[in-house]
């Protein structure tokens, strides 16, 4: 299940998308966005100043 791979997560949501941080067993909603390029734009920006942490993009 995704909530036990941690890291960065972009999903779709029926808003737009979302980025959520899965650290250990807790997921975190860390910002919603009304389209997926912000939202990938967004965890992009997280990870260029941490760079070991996993960024997934997660569709259906």
């Amino acid at each position: 299940m995704l909530e036990h791979e941690q890291g960065l997560h972009v999903l779709k949501t029926s808003n737009g998308a979302a980025v959520n941080l899965v650290v250990g067993n807790k997921t975190f909603r860390l910002a919603e966005f009304e389209n997926a390029d912000d939202a990938v734009s967004f965890a992009l920006s997280i990870k260029r100043n941490n760079p070991d942490c996993p960024v997934k993009v997660l569709w259906d």
